[in-house]
This record gives C-alpha cells, structure tokens and sequence, in this order.
C-alpha cells in the first residue's frame, strides 16, 4: 500500500499544492513507526522534514512507539508542534501551521482512506498543475457547496470559480466563513464568460477576483488574453488601496462600493512591471482551453529559511461541461476553495 504526503502553501509555487510525495508504507501508523525505528527520514525542506523532526523530538524526549491509532492519535495531539488545529483518524492527518506569515496545511494519508474517500483527494494527488482540457457533451452540477451570484447569464450551464489565495495570515482557517469558497455563475459557460463579466450589472456579490477580472475585460475576446492581462495586477496592493477608499467614505469594503474604489484605485496604480513590490508578471501562467482556464499569479517573492520562496494565488475556472468529464478533480477544487481541511 501507499501513503502519500502533500502541503497545501502558497509558497509551492503555481499549483499551491507541493508535489506528491510517495512512500511504501502498509499506513500512516505504519510510516510513523518506521520512522519512530529510525527509518525513512527526509533530507528535504522544512516542509519535507516536518514530520520527521516531531519523531526525532519525541524519541529524545523518550516518548515510546505509537502501537495503535489511539496511541498514535494520542502522541499527535501531545507533541506534534502545530499553530492550527491537529486532525487524526485511521489512516488521515491532516494538520493547520503557520509561520507568523501565511498558513499552510499538511495532509498524510493512505492507500484504505482512498478506498472510500478518492474525491477529496483528487485535486491533491493531481501532479501536473495544468488541469486536463477535454469537455463533456452534457452538463453536471456540482455537488460541493458553492455560492451562486445573483446575476446570472442568458445562456446554458454554470461556470464555476474557485480562488485559492491570501490576503491576510488567516488564509486557510478563514476558509469556513460564510462569504468563503468557490461559486458560480449559472446561465454561462466558460466561453461566454467575458460578455457576462461587460454585461451584468447585479455585482453586489461578487468576489474580489471577479471585479478584477471584469477590469480587464472590455476588449478582449478569450479568456486566456483576460487572464493574461489579470496576470499584470497585483491584487493585494488594490485591495488595500480600494480598502482604504471605502473606509475613507465610511462604507463597507466589499459590494459596489468595493468595485467603485476598486477602479478609482486601478486609475491610480498603473499595470506592475516585472519585479514591482516582488512580483513578476513573468513568473505567472495561463492555462486556457475551451471550458477550463487557470491563472497562477506570481504575488511576492519572500526569503524563508535561506531560500527564495515564489508566492502564488491561484485561480481556477470552469464550466458545467468540463465538470462532467472531470468530476472528481472538478469537486475536489471546490472543496478547495471552501475549506483547508480537505479530507474531513
């Protein structure tokens, strides 16, 4: 059997997600005893050695060799150093630390937990961070609970939006909020997106992400030249500035009245030139096909532990069409975008 090893971060890279790490172990209780017998230790990161440093500290401490799920689940909650909550049950850890900066997730798990739990993983074990392109004849509505905005289209199916991102150091544990998680668009697919973004004028409940990418819209006629052009903004530097306009005027800062400062702070910001405030257009990438596009914006370049660390957000789009030829990655996104404890 296999048990595999991934950090949800934003400091992975394009796909906010590491790459699956791969161990022959018959269970997670299994890979922490073989470890616990001074096998299998890393000589990765941080990230890599988490785990393998909490044994360490534990044997120096004396602690004895985990021989169940009660001991191990026991030993966790005692010594296991995390900022964020510790979730083990046979065969799943799932794990919320921080580093002062960003929060980020740890999810060790095996080959019995994917026999009946494939879907939450899915995105997880999905190794290429471009999304696969092919589309189904027919729709599918998804299963995972999304927020359907208000304004809808004129045409047929959904598209679905999920942005993972950041803009304070709650990025994960603030998943669970009611305004939180993925949503969707219903009467327009990922083709008709663009005249949906110029056109709707019911935008109270729209994410931050969408009013940016409605800023780029006028002129452009795919959603991969919108993204393209998305990729020049630096979100987090508009958001403190139309922020800052709305607490001025003494509004909330979200609704219309976000979209309104939003755009008198797009006036004032010019489009960022590579390595402006650390981020670089450059490092960013599109994905666009038909009914599925991705953007990963490079947001800041960070050192962290003596290397440079390349922050992304990570915005996935699709439609009801692609749903259905990919429906487990397609759900497993979603749950993404509403909840850092994936596997639950």
């Amino acid at each position: 059997m296999t048990v595999y090893l991934v950090v949800r971060s934003h400091y992975e890279g394009p796909a906010v997600l590491s790459p699956v790490r791969r161990f022959e172990d018959d269970s997670v209780l299994a890979w922490f005893q073989r470890r616990w017998d001074g096998e299998g230790a890393g000589d990765g990161d941080y990230f890599d050695n988490y785990f393998d440093d909490f044994v360490e500290e534990a044997r120096n401490e004396g602690v004895a060799r985990p021989r169940n799920h009660a001991e191990m689940r026991a030993t966790l909650e005692e010594h296991l150093y995390a900022e964020g909550d510790i979730l083990y049950r046979p065969h799943c850890l799932q794990v919320l630390h921080d580093d002062d900066e960003l929060e980020f997730a740890f999810y060790l798990f095996d080959g019995a937990y994917l026999q009946k739990n494939a879907v939450k993983a899915a995105f997880l074990l999905h190794d290429d961070w471009r999304l696969p392109e092919g589309a189904a004849d027919e729709g599918a509505r998804a299963k995972a609970p999304t927020l359907r905005l208000k304004a809808a289209g004129p045409g047929q199916g959904a598209t679905y939006l999920a942005f993972l991102t950041y803009y304070d150091s709650a990025n994960l544990s603030d998943l669970g909020e009611p305004e939180a998680g993925g949503c969707r668009i219903e009467g327009a697919r990922l083709p008709e997106l663009i005249g949906y973004l110029t056109s709707a004028t019911r935008r109270a409940d729209w994410p931050f992400e969408l009013m940016l990418l409605r800023s780029r819209a006028t002129g452009v006629t795919d959603v991969g030249a919108l993204l393209g052009r998305a990729a020049t903004l630096s979100p987090l530097e508009l958001l403190e500035r139309a922020g800052d306009l709305c607490l001025r005027e003494g509004v909330e800062v979200q609704g219309t009245k976000l979209e309104q400062a939003l755009d008198v702070a797009l006036s004032e910001l010019p489009l960022a030139p590579p390595d402006q405030n650390g981020a670089s257009p450059n490092l960013s990438q599109v994905q666009a096909a038909p009914h599925v596009a991705q953007l990963s914006l490079h947001i800041d370049t960070w050192e962290s532990r003596g290397k440079p660390r390349h922050l992304f957000h990570r915005w996935v789009l699709f439609d009801d069409l692609w749903l259905a030829a990919h429906r487990d990655l397609g759900e497993a996104i979603l749950r993404h975008a509403r909840r850092w404890d994936v596997l639950t």
